[in-house]
């Protein structure tokens, strides 16, 4: 068996062979080894060799003194074999990560990789053991003035680079108040890089030292200026100007590091280009020929008639050019022209594009002007396309705009947008009707171009009466392609008859003979089909699930299955994902005015019926023993969702929450405020687990006038008592108060004990984050007597556990524990599996402030374990975090790491804040202490 080599030249040039370092004797042999090393498995020329080691004073025997050299280095090593002789050289092999060099720069390039794709713990591990390889600096005690003019500032720059990648890492991590130290030090040592300064400022600003930021810009402006004439560069004095005005996106990037299992988000939020596109080569050309970088962001605006095609036109060359912007593409369909809707806020839009940027919700700001401030700062820098689909006007555009050149947006509409134009130097692609010879070739794209050129003149009838439109069109050619053996002439005559008799649709536009398209292929669906379709232009979008179709309809699931596919194979509705349908806008305003009144109004009340029970269902399995409340009586047909559990329950909320939510405005724009104010009840525990507290608030304030409208009381204390809670959590304590008293006053009214029990309940959380733990404890204790004078258990069991908390903040730990071994007996009599997680969990808190931490562990493991068999994600991860702290307090650190390392996994699934506090634990000094 061979000798196992390692070979280190980051520092003074050693070589070890099976463990022990080989003596290498003369520097002459030291730079002869040393050359051949930095040129590892290749041939090394022996001008090459000669010139490292003696440059210009080699004398003419110098070759024949390498070759003495290269025996007696062969001996030294004790294996000749592994440098070979070549024709005009020498090879020596280092195979594997036998050479520290190479490892380094292996390892080096991995942890880049691991840095740009957003793994932020990896990285920092990856690279710091490249950089554990460096001894000193290379090549150290090597005589050789060649091997340190050419080799060495290479390998320095490259050390320092990667330094910095991994100052960037930890810097993602959270770890800014570790950083400064080491930052300090190595900006004297290299005052000239501008990277380690602006890492310097932004680790002094994300450890509260603003003021530190800005001075050490004022210093490297004043270095750089004294030392070279030149000011920074754009890149630092942009990093200034965002300190100096304390740029939001500052803070929510730097909460943002992902888990080591997380990427970094890259949106492709494109929606699946048609498969019959042809055509349009003058506006590709166009559009690619306007989107070229400019000093500001390129704005494209394809405008023109409805059922033009310009969102089939906008994807498809987005889809060809998506390799051009390797950071994403985000896309947003803006219902400026939904017959149902209204166009979408702006703030609305910009919140859909911060979560698929990876903000948190609850990093989301309130207003649109700091909204688009934190989507713009997030764009600078990125490559990004921006398709903002069906777009009202230039107000609703113009704060979804990025600020960077590096981006493009490219905007559908069919207003000419002037303003954007005027102002923000939009350039615009008015887009027509196809021609006659575009237009046969989409016809030919559906039908086959044999079919095409048997009945050409049929084809050219039928493209008439379609008015070249490409909706029209592609309805026109679905019904054909549906009847194979039918003349096309017998279906152009058949369209021609009744398209003159009917009106324009009343969109502004002077297409007379549309709306004649879409009767013609809307009298050939099945009488039950055609009933489905128009009962789908009911609802308010923006798509809607097959179940949901059944409800609307009143009919059997395989029923509604088979007429679904009869509307999309008809191209009247489009499965935009499996089992979703959506219509176009215009198809939606023919649907509604072929629906009668009374057909309409009970298929609205089958819709409200639908989702309400379905949210209710789904609030339930979130939360079993929640105060549910009081629906009216099913409306016959309606088959409700049903989930079976935790999980179920919150996938179909993140599902149809945008459905919901539009669901709730129709509610109340067409007077039916039981749904109104009920659905938004329903969505209160999925967005409040998401920490979505704003938008809880807003809903619940709509929900607010629905049920004052109705004179309903009890409504309106439960609304008071949501409105409260959201405003605690948001640290609005006056507003929380307000609401919290006047939810307690209509309880109180209405003689409703288990309310008023909960409005306490609610005041004694409101208390505890304001740390007034006595004030707390009133009215955890007011609660705890109306739920037991009211015989509700569940009420008096959640009760007992918050007097617990109470009394544990105030250092009354063993009543606490009292407390809630009560409330634990409570919910295992109820068999309340959350109840009793939760308090299992708050009975670790109390053992661990008791210093029992073996007792903590046991009650934190079975709280988790519970809370894992509910899918309660957030709940499990809160306690995950605390067994890691309780694990820490007994010395068992990698128990504590297992245990953190979960909580990170769940947080981040759930994208919530509170992942960056525990990743701080892991990446802290914490471990590091207690194994000390």
């Amino acid at each position: 068996m061979g000798s196992r080599f390692e070979f280190r030249l980051l520092g003074p040039l050693e070589i070890v062979r099976d463990g022990e370092l080989v003596p290498l004797g003369s520097p002459k042999l030291r730079v002869l080894l040393a050359s051949l090393l930095v040129d590892a498995n290749r041939v090394v020329p022996m001008d090459v060799i000669v010139d490292r080691l003696w440059g210009d004073s080699a004398s003419g025997r110098a070759r024949d003194t390498v070759q003495t050299y290269m025996q007696r280095l062969r001996q030294s090593l004790g294996a000749p074999e592994i440098i070979s002789t070549r024709s005009d050289g020498y090879l020596i092999e280092a195979a594997g990560d036998t050479l520290d060099l190479r490892r380094f720069d292996r390892l080096a390039k991995h942890g880049k990789s691991l840095l740009d794709e957003g793994y932020a713990d990896e990285a920092s591990r990856v690279l710091s053991a490249a950089l554990d390889l460096w001894r000193g600096e290379p090549l150290a005690g090597i005589p050789s003035e060649a091997l340190h003019r050419d080799l060495v500032p290479a390998l320095v720059e490259h050390r320092l680079a990667t330094l910095e990648n991994r100052i960037e890492a930890d810097a993602m991590r959270g770890l800014h108040g570790a950083l400064v130290g080491e930052l300090l030090a190595l900006t004297r040592q290299h005052p000239l890089r501008e990277r380690l300064w602006g890492q310097l400022m932004l680790a002094h600003y994300h450890s509260d030292q603003q003021a530190e930021a800005l001075r050490t810009y004022r210093t490297v402006h004043a270095l750089l200026s004294r030392e070279l004439g030149v000011d920074p560069s754009i890149r630092l004095q942009q990093l200034h100007h965002q300190i100096l005005m304390a740029d939001p996106v500052l803070t929510a990037v730097s909460t943002q590091a992902p888990a080591a299992a997380s990427p970094r988000l890259v949106p492709r939020q494109l929606p699946a280009h048609t498969p019959h596109f042809v055509g349009r080569d003058q506006e590709l050309r166009l559009l690619s020929k306007l989107a070229h970088d400019s000093p500001t962001v390129t704005i494209s605006a394809i405008v023109g008639t409805a059922g033009v095609g310009k969102t089939t036109l906008a994807v498809h060359w987005s889809h060809q050019v998506a390799d051009r912007f390797p950071d994403g593409q985000l896309y947003v369909n803006l219902h400026g022209f939904d017959p149902s809707s209204e166009p979408m806020a702006p703030s609305d839009a910009i919140r859909g594009f911060l979560s698929a940027l990876d903000v948190p919700p609850d990093r989301i700001p309130a207003s649109l002007d700091a909204q688009a401030a934190l989507y713009r700062s997030l764009l600078v820098g990125r490559k990004m396309l921006v398709l903002l689909d069906n777009a009202r006007d230039s107000d609703q555009v113009r704060p979804l705009l990025p600020g960077t050149s590096s981006c493009h947006v490219m905007i559908t509409s069919r207003n000419r947008l002037t303003s954007l134009v005027a102002h923000e130097g939009a350039r615009s692609v008015s887009l027509d009707t196809p021609d006659f010879d575009e237009a046969r070739a989409l016809v030919a794209e559906h039908l086959g171009h044999d079919r095409v050129a048997a009945e050409p003149a049929a084809v050219d009838d039928l493209i008439t009466s379609c008015a070249r439109l490409p909706l029209a069109l592609a309805i026109m050619s679905a019904r054909a392609a549906d009847n194979p053996g039918l003349p096309l002439r017998k279906l152009a005559d058949d369209l021609g008859d009744d398209t003159t008799s009917l009106d324009a649709l009343d969109t502004g536009d002077s297409v007379t003979s549309v709306r004649g398209v879409f009767w013609w292929s809307y009298r050939h669906l099945g009488e039950q089909a055609a009933r489905m379709f128009r009962l789908l232009g009911v609802h308010p979008g923006p798509d809607i699930s097959w179940r949901a179709s059944a409800s609307l309809a009143g009919l059997p699931f395989d029923e509604t299955r088979a007429l679904l596919s009869e509307l999309t194979r008809a191209h009247l509705l489009t499965e935009h994902r499996p089992g979703r349908f959506a219509f176009h806008d215009l198809l939606r305003v023919y649907a509604v005015e072929q629906a009668g009144e009374e057909e309409r109004e009970q298929a609205l009340r089958r819709l409200f019926d639908h989702y309400t029970r379905s949210a209710v269902a789904t609030s339930v399995a979130l939360q079993p023993l929640r105060d549910g409340i009081t629906l009216d009586e099913p409306v016959s047909g309606v088959e409700p969702e049903q989930p079976s559990d935790h999980a179920e329950a919150w996938e179909w909320l993140e599902t149809e929450e945008a459905v919901l939510s539009a669901v709730t405005v129709l509610a109340r724009d067409n007077g039916f405020h039981v749904p109104a104010w009920q659905l938004p009840w329903a969505l209160a525990m999925y967005l409040g687990r998401s920490s979505r507290w704003q938008e809880f608030a807003e809903r619940q304030h709509a929900a607010l006038e629905s049920a004052r409208t109705l004179g309903d009381l009890d409504a309106q204390a439960r609304i008071h008592h949501m409105i409260g809670h959201a405003h605690s959590e948001m640290r609005e304590f006056d507003e929380a108060e307000h609401h919290l008293l006047a939810a307690m006053e209509l309880y109180r009214k209405l003689g409703d004990g288990p309310g008023e029990a909960r409005a306490h309940r609610g005041l004694g959380l409101l208390f505890d984050l304001l740390s007034r733990w006595d004030e707390a404890l009133v009215h955890g204790r007011a609660a705890v007597a109306l739920f037991e004078a009211s015989g509700h258990l569940a009420g008096q069991a959640s009760a007992l556990n918050a007097v617990g908390f109470y009394l544990d903040r105030l250092g009354q730990h063993q009543e606490a524990v009292g407390h809630c071994e009560h409330a634990l007996v409570l919910h295992r009599q109820l068999d309340d599996r959350q109840g009793e997680a939760y308090t299992l969990d708050s009975i670790g808190v109390i053992r661990h402030h008791l210093g029992e931490h073996h007792k903590a562990i046991d009650a934190y493991q079975r709280s988790a374990a519970l809370l894992d068999e509910l899918g309660d994600r957030f709940e499990q991860a809160a306690t995950l975090d605390r067994l890691g702290d309780a694990h820490l307090a007994t010395g068992e650190v990698a128990a504590a790491h297992r245990a953190w390392q979960r909580a990170v996994s769940l947080f981040d699934d759930l994208r919530h804040p509170d992942a960056d506090a525990v990743r701080q634990k892991l990446a802290g000094g914490q471990c590091a202490s207690a194994q000390a």
